[in-house]
């Protein structure tokens, strides 16, 4: 009898532990394997987006009564480049558009660049020529912001800036990431420039666990949409 009551205990503390190591599993927790940290919840996976460029040294040309940067590498390089950053300094910019699963969160944008090299202006820098219609008047053309040019900060901000959106891409609902690359910026407290030779760019994000449209034929609002943030970065 002792005996048969022993192997009832046995069987129900091996069937306890296996109920709780199902409700562990199912829960989802971190683990340790191979000094490896395992998330085993439904979350979604980091992803990556990796990309290097490399630029040419910087041509400073004359331009009217101002001096406009060019980098042949560059996709946006004009003299004048009208309504892209109305008043503000004309830098040539490498611009790059992702299409992400719709509703990605960008979690970091690192990168690494070569020294800056210093490069000296021999005139005041070029800026982004704009207009302002108006009713019955002549158009008014936006000035040069003064708040770059006689500030202390460098224009851009850092060497890459990010922006993101959704949109449709195909008909599929698509968040897009619009990445800048400036191989030159201006830094008007010493009237000079900086310019990197190469740039090496990482984009880590994370997809939704979850499509977050089901149906395409869902109508969103403009702001929905084309919700923009600033450019960060």
């Amino acid at each position: 009898m002792k005996n048969t009551n022993y192997r009832k205990l046995i069987a129900i503390g091996l069937l306890v532990i296996f109920v709780v190591s199902s409700c562990i599993s199912a829960i989802g927790i971190q683990t340790i394997e191979n000094n490896k940290t395992v998330n085993t919840s439904n979350k979604s996976e980091v992803k990556y987006i990796e990309y290097d460029l490399s630029f040419s040294y910087p041509e400073v040309v004359e331009h009217g009564n101002f001096w406009v940067v060019r980098v042949k590498e560059t996709n946006h390089n004009q003299y004048e480049l009208y309504d892209l950053d109305p008043g503000k300094p004309v830098l040539p910019v490498n611009i790059s558009v992702f299409e992400l699963m719709f509703g990605s969160e960008i979690i970091d944008i690192e990168f690494e660049h070569s020294t800056p090299e210093i490069i000296d202006l021999p005139g005041p820098l070029s800026f982004s020529q704009a207009t302002i219609d108006t009713i019955g008047n002549e158009p008014i053309r936006i000035p040069m912001d003064e708040n770059i040019y006689d500030g202390d900060d460098p224009y851009p901000s850092d060497w890459v800036l990010k922006k993101t959106g959704g949109g449709l891409s195909q008909g599929e609902y698509t968040t897009f990431l619009t990445v800048r690359v400036y191989p030159v910026r201006f830094f008007p407290d010493e009237h000079n420039l900086q310019f990197i030779s190469n740039i090496s760019v990482k984009i880590s994000y994370e997809e939704p666990s979850e499509p977050l449209i089901e149906d395409n034929n869902v109508c969103f609002t403009l702001y929905d949409l084309f919700n923009y943030k600033i450019w960060t970065r």
